[in-house]
């Protein structure tokens, strides 16, 4: 894993508290990421700015754009913070 663990998992918490664990964990085996039910990350499949990317897209086309909309803030700070590149969903244009 990488430096994206830290983004992932702040995803993660906030979709919990958004939608709920039960909707939560049943998307991130799509994005190749693995959790405990805690939502604590076990594991991610691949670069962890690409998993980023797919996470959030999946949110987005699963739940709509204020699911994206919930952590966008969140994971834009701490992107600034440990300087990272920005996933392509964030990224501005």
């Amino acid at each position: 894993m990488d430096a994206y663990k830290d983004l992932i998992a702040m995803v993660v918490r906030r979709e919990m508290g958004v939608l709920g664990p039960e909707k939560t964990l049943a998307l991130l085996p799509e994005a190749g990421v693995t959790v405990d039910q805690k939502g604590e990350i076990l594991s991610y499949t691949g670069p962890g700015r690409e998993v980023l990317d797919k996470l959030l897209r999946l949110f987005g086309e699963r739940y709509g754009l204020w699911a994206v909309l919930a952590c966008k803030i969140a994971v834009l700070k701490e992107a600034a913070r440990q300087n990272l590149a920005l996933p392509d969903v964030l990224a501005t244009k």
